[in-house]
Parts: structure tokens; C-alpha cells; sequence
């Protein structure tokens, strides 16, 4: 199969529009359309659903010509040796110090429900009512937002037509009627609103396809969110109608393939929870959908099980089946302690039904907010060496003038947590106007009409990048922060407390990757780390975490939020590249900690302390995605009571705070084997942070880091 994304991408940049004079609204929405008319379209062969596309589906000729040219500029060229010396601030701030602002486009959760219920005939009408004091530019965006909407109905035309075509040559049967069905399905929806479980399948598909495309990336993090609540309906209307579950479920197993050949691993679909009446929203689509993603596992889409006190015992079996667990799914999510974070967040009461997890770990308020999961990213390490060391890095200068005057010398840790806050609020402003700035111009620049109506910005009649959905949310993640807090606890015992060295002593001893500096090393590795349900490193960590929070959050205004986080993916590896050694006991280049967990091999005490320790932190001040990373027994889960005791494990984890924990039932030692026969483990799939991968494609970083996490103590 040729690659399909930058396909089409290369094949968006060279649609022309009519009217060199568009404005970018209606540029871009002239492109679009020029591209879903252009785009080559084909019906898998058996399939109930249509929506298949690509380079695939040109004619053998041009197929091989383009299959040519991508795999020549897919060849990788060799890493510049080093960063060149003319790199601006931005430049300089991520490739030496892992800190950056920008704007993180492709992850949203449309308003899927809104389609299948009323069409895009009826959006169209709502696009259209007069608004009073709109202005041109409104009028002009929202213009743009009708042609995208007609473009995707003439797209689901083109495949009505072409199941007719091929009708002609099909003798009746089985096979002309699932083409005549397929034409009759695709010229309802998604026009018209959906009638059945196949045209709401229909119309979900070709919704998300199109959102995919319309961002024109070649990487994205669409999220179905909560599909068995907005497809339920349909459903049911099934059901009642005799149709049997074995047809529903076909459909499914045709929705599932096409998420494998067409979307990448972050895509969410939200199991469970509860509903506007906070009454149990685990349903038999839910139990469905499980069995489908059970039935031959793959690493996308993503599953996330929404767990609350009400969710019965035989459908939270369903969700912890030990099969579909060794592959990393599903996620877990406690809904009550999410909500709660919504709300301190600011989102409405009467929207709070709308929540889904989103792409990795975010909770977003679906079809209402645009989500920018790496707007910031933000080096917890840099403003603590820069209170350390005098106003500068250990490594090297610090290229961002700061107005914190340097200190030498500290009378206790507080003045030391005093001064890592001062920096760290000079870090998180810049890179927050410098994402602001970036996101206002990219809206002007490459503005995505469709998009932004799917997810609440009709109204404004504004861009998704400019600020024009009710939920404006930008996370502002943090890396390293469990280290610099380790750090923090170290110096308050060895300096302040017990005075056993000097803070420069310690200070030279990290700047030299401790070497000559046995015993420093010695005594910081002794000192009490986050993760072990130790009192002093928890508070420590809650304490640096509650500041952040702090920092963060002071930027609000207005629809627009900043959202504190503790996502990493697999940032952490990268970025502790960038890093010097920390007074955690870290060495200058080893991994950072991972989301809210902590450094391989610190955490001593099992997973019930590593769980504690975590909920001392107000993980409701992190809505922004905060996943703790677990690795259980899956012999556990092989019987009623093992899956019970998993449960009241998560519960207690949820009723403390907790908000959301991915789960891997391998073993370390069969990653080790992994490692050494791939050929033998291909199908070894592992939730690796947002995302579940097959273990042995993923790079080698990636698995030593997984390795050395899936040790136990």
C-alpha cells in the first residue's frame, strides 16, 4: 500500500485555486474541494462501508510513477551534526534546552453526533442564519465553512456513482446488492441525517476522513471520542427493526479495518462513563465495540474505558480482558475525577456530558474545543539550573534575556523553590505569547474552515487557530519535573537539613556528571525519591507541581486556557538527552521521567506506593493529559477475583484523584527476547504512552526505555 498522507498532501499543495484574489478562507476552502474532487477513490472488495482512497486507486501507470516519487523523498538524509549556528530564539530554546511554543494542529474530536443527527444540509442551515454584527470577515469565513460542507457531500456522491458503475457489470446477487446499498447510502448521508447503524457508520467515517484530510498533515490525532453514545441511537433503531447484531458488528469490523489503513494510533474512542444524568452510559454498542477490537487487535484506534462506581462487574470484565490487554488497551479513565478537573478548568456544568478523552490523554469537550496537546512544552530542569548556577545553564548560555536577578547563595529551600518559580514564570511567558503569536498567524495563513465548524466555531465565525471555539485549550506540558523536585528534595536534606555539603559542592558535582564526586552521588541517590509513597519526595513533587499548575494557569482568559500537563509520550528520552546531570542522581543524558511517573528503577516499593505517591499531586489542576504508566501480573486478570482486585486498585486510585492510568501486562523479559528474535515477536503490541505500537518497530531508545520501566523492583 503507498503511503497515503503525504499522497495527499503533495496532491492538496498542487491544487491551485480559480481566484488568485481568494481570501485564505476561500482559498483554502477552493482547495479542498479541488482536492476531494481529485482525490482517487475505490470500494474494498466484500466491504459494507465505502471510504476507501488513495495513491492505491490510480491506474497502474501513474500508481507506479507516484509509489516512485514518494519513496524518494521518503529516503532519510543524514542529521546535521550539530545544530547550525544561525538558529533564532525558538530554534535555540527547543534544540538545546527541549522548551517550545508553537501551535500543534490535527487534534481535535469533531462534532461527530451533530452530523448523523441532523445532516449536513442542517449544519449548512446553521452556518447560513443571520447572525446580527457580523462582520465581513465573518461572513467570508463562514461562506467558506458551506463550500468545505458541499465539497464532503460531492465526495460522498462520487462514491455513490462509482457503486453504481460497477453494478452494471455485477450479476444480481449478494455482491449488486451490497454495491446498490452502498450507493443508497452514500447519497443520504453525510447529507441528510442518518436513518440506520450503516448510514450513521457512513456518516461518521466520511466525517472523520475528511477532518483528517482537511488539516493537510501527514501526522494527526483525530479522536472519535464518545462513538458508542452518538451511534447509539442508531443502534437501537436496528435492533428493534430485527436486524441481527452479527450485521452491526460487520460493520464495525469494516469501520476497525479502515482506521488501520487510514489513521494513525492516537485516534481515541471513549468506552463507557456516564451520561448527562450521571446515570451508567456503559451500553451493549460499548461491549460491542470490545469485542470487535478484541476480535483481531491492532494498535489503533485507541480504547479508553471510562470507569466510575456505578460501571456493573460484568462489563468492566469486558474492558480488562487479558487478551486485549496484553496489547496495551485499553486506557483507563476515572470519569468522576475528570469531571472534577473540567470543572476547575472552567467548562460549564451543562457541558460537562460532552467530555471525551482525546488524542493520547487530554480531556476535551467534544465538538466544543480546539486542543493544542504541544502547544508548550516546558523543561522543568532549565529554571532550576538557572537558580542553581547563578542565572545560567550548567552547559551552556541561556539565550533568553531574563529580568530575575541571579542569587548565590540560598538560607533555605524555599528561597531555592522561590527562585526556580521566578524563572520558570519568565519561561512560560515567553513561550506563551510566543504560541499565541504563532497560533494567530498560522489561522491567518492556513486556515481550516471545515474543521472549525465541527468543533464549535460557527459562531464566532473565527479560525480553530484563532481562537474561535468556546474552549480554546493549549497545554503547557512539563518535562522533568519529578526529576527537579527529586533534585530539590536531595539539596533540602544533604544542604539545609543535615548540612552534610554545601549546595556548591552539589552543584559542581552535577556539572561534572558526578564524576570525582563518589560521595555526593552516593548520598543523593540514598535520599528519599517520588514514587515510593514517601512523604517528603510526594509533598516535594506536589508542592513544584501545585506551583506550575500556578504559573500556568495565571495566563488564562477569556475561551482561551492553558492547560498544565505532565505528558511526555516519549519526549522524555529526547529531551534528557539535552540535559545535564540533575541533582536527582540523573546522569547528563539519560531519559527525563515519564508523564507523572518517575525515573526507571526509583520507584522501590511497588505499584500500590508508585499510585499513592502519584495522587498526592492535584492531578485536577492537570487536565491537559497526565497519564501514569503501569505494568501488572496479566496472570491477574485470568480470573474473576484477579479482575476484581484490578478494579478496586483503579477505584482507589480514581477516588484519590487519580485521572487516568495506561496499563501493560508484558514482561520485561519477553520484551528482552523481543529484542533479540523480532522476526519471532512481531505481533508483541505494548501501550507505549498515548499511543499502543508493536514493540519491535518501535526504535531502539524507545524499548531500552520501556525495558528498563517493565523491571520490577
Amino acid at each position: 500500500m503507498i503511503p497515503v498522507r503525504p499522497y495527499v498532501t503533495k496532491l492538496f499543495y498542487e491544487t491551485t485555486p480559480p481566484v488568485a484574489d481568494a481570501s485564505a478562507p476561500a482559498a483554502y476552502a477552493k482547495r479542498f474541494s479541488m482536492l476531494l474532487e481529485r482525490l482517487p477513490i475505490g470500494l474494498k472488495p466484500g466491504s459494507l462501508l465505502a471510504g476507501d482512497f488513495g495513491p492505491d486507486y490510480l491506474p497502474a501507470p501513474e500508481r507506479d510513477a507516484v509509489a516512485a516519487k514518494l519513496n524518494e523523498r521518503s529516503r532519510p538524509s543524514a542529521p546535521d551534526p550539530e545544530p547550525p549556528a544561525d538558529m533564532d530564539l525558538p530554534e535555540l530554546m527547543a534544540q538545546r534546552f527541549g522548551i517550545r511554543a508553537g501551535i500543534t494542529i490535527g487534534h481535535a474530536s469533531a462534532d461527530y453526533a451533530r452530523v448523523i443527527e441532523h445532516g449536513v444540509e442542517g449544519i449548512i442551515a446553521d452556518v447560513a442564519r443571520p447572525r446580527a454584527n457580523s462582520t465581513p470577515e465573518q461572513l467570508d469565513y463562514r461562506r467558506a465553512m458551506v463550500a468545505c460542507f458541499e465539497a464532503v457531500v460531492l465526495w460522498a456522491e462520487r462514491y455513490a456513482a462509482l457503486a453504481e458503475q460497477q453494478t452494471e457489470d455485477t450479476a444480481p446477487g449478494p455482491e449488486r446488492e451490497r454495491l446498490l446499498q452502498i450507493a443508497r447510502t452514500c447519497r443520504r448521508v453525510p447529507r441528510l441525517p442518518a436513518q440506520n447503524f450503516l448510514e450513521a457508520v457512513q456518516s461518521f467515517w466520511f466525517t472523520h476522513v475528511a477532518a483528517i484530510i482537511s488539516e493537510v498533515i501527514t501526522w494527526d490525532s483525530m479522536s472519535p471520542g464518545r462513538m458508542d453514545q452518538y451511534l447509539w441511537p442508531c443502534f437501537c433503531r436496528d435492533i428493534e427493526r430485527g436486524v441481527p447484531e452479527t450485521r452491526l458488528e460487520a460493520m464495525l469490523d469494516d469501520l476497525w479495518a479502515k482506521f488501520a489503513r487510514y489513521c494513525v494510533a492516537n485516534h481515541n474512542v471513549n468506552i463507557g462513563g456516564v451520561d448527562a444524568h450521571g446515570h451508567d452510559a456503559f451500553n451493549d454498542l460499548s461491549a460491542l465495540i470490545l469485542r470487535v477490537a478484541k476480535k483481531k487487535p491492532r494498535t489503533v484506534p485507541l480504547l479508553s474505558v471510562r470507569v466510575h462506581p456505578g460501571m456493573r462487574k460484568e462489563d468492566f470484565r469486558l474492558a480488562a480482558d487479558p487478551s486485549l490487554m496484553r496489547t496495551g488497551q485499553p486506557a483507563f479513565y476515572g470519569e468522576d475525577a475528570c469531571r472534577k478537573a473540567l470543572l476547575k478548568r472552567g467548562v460549564a456544568l451543562e457541558e460537562l456530558a460532552r467530555f471525551a478523552t482525546g488524542s493520547c490523554m487530554a480531556l476535551v469537550v467534544q465538538g466544543r474545543e480546539y486542543s493544542g496537546m504541544w502547544d508548550v512544552v516546558v523543561n522543568a530542569l532549565t529554571p532550576l539550573e538557572l537558580a542553581l548556577n547563578a542565572g545560567q545553564p550548567f552547559a551552556t548560555e541561556f539565550p533568553l534575556a531574563l529580568a530575575t536577578s541571579p542569587k548565590d547563595e540560598y538560607r533555605s529551600i524555599d528561597g531555592l523553590v522561590d527562585q526556580w518559580v521566578r524563572y520558570l514564570e519568565e519561561i512560560v511567558d515567553w513561550c506563551v505569547e510566543n504560541s499565541r503569536t504563532q497560533s494567530l498567524g498560522y489561522g491567518r495563513a492556513c486556515p481550516n474552515p471545515f474543521l472549525s465548524a465541527l468543533i464549535g466555531c460557527i459562531d464566532s465565525g473565527k479560525d480553530r487557530a484563532n481562537f474561535g471555539a468556546p474552549y480554546h485549550c493549549s497545554n503547557c506540558d512539563v518535562f522533568g519535573l519529578v526529576n527537579a523536585a527529586d533534585s530539590l528534595t536531595a539539596i533540602d536534606r544533604l544542604v539545609f537539613r543535615e548540612r552534610q555539603f554545601p549546595l556548591e559542592e552539589l552543584v559542581a558535582a552535577a556539572r561534572a556528571n558526578f564524576e570525582g564526586h563518589a560521595d555526593a552521588y552516593r548520598a543523593i541517590l540514598q535520599c528519599p525519591k517520588y514514587g515510593n509513597d514517601d512523604e517528603e519526595a510526594d509533598a516535594m513533587a506536589a508542592r513544584l507541581a501545585g506551583r506550575y499548575a500556578a504559573v500556568v494557569r495565571a495566563h488564562d482568559r477569556d475561551n482561551i486556557h492553558y492547560l498544565p500537563s505532565f505528558h511526555t509520550l516519549t519526549g522524555h528520552i529526547d529531551t534528557g538527552r539535552l540535559c545535564s546531570a540533575s541533582l536527582d542522581g540523573r546522569r547528563a543524558g539519560e531519559p527525563l521521567a515519564k508523564n507523572v511517573g518517575t525515573v526507571p528503577g526509583r520507584a522501590h516499593n511497588g505499584l500500590t506506593a508508585l499510585l499513592l505517591s502519584a495522587t498526592r499531586i492535584d492531578q485536577s489542576e492537570f487536565s491537559g493529559g497526565q497519564a501514569l504508566d503501569t505494568v501488572i501480573d496479566g496472570e491477574l486478570l485470568h480470573t474473576p477475583a484477579g479482575v476484581d482486585q484490578f478494579r478496586a486498585l483503579l477505584e482507589t486510585y480514581f477516588a484519590r484523584g487519580g485521572l487516568q492510568l495506561h496499563v501493560n501486562t508484558v514482561s520485561a523479559e519477553e520484551l528482552r527476547v523481543a529484542m533479540k528474535r523480532p522476526e519471532q515477536y512481531a505481533d508483541l503490541m505494548i501501550r507505549v504512552a498515548g499511543y499502543s505500537a508493536r514493540f519491535v518497530n518501535l526504535e531502539e531508545k524507545i524499548q531500552q526505555d520501556l525495558l528498563a520501566r517493565f523491571e520490577r523492583p
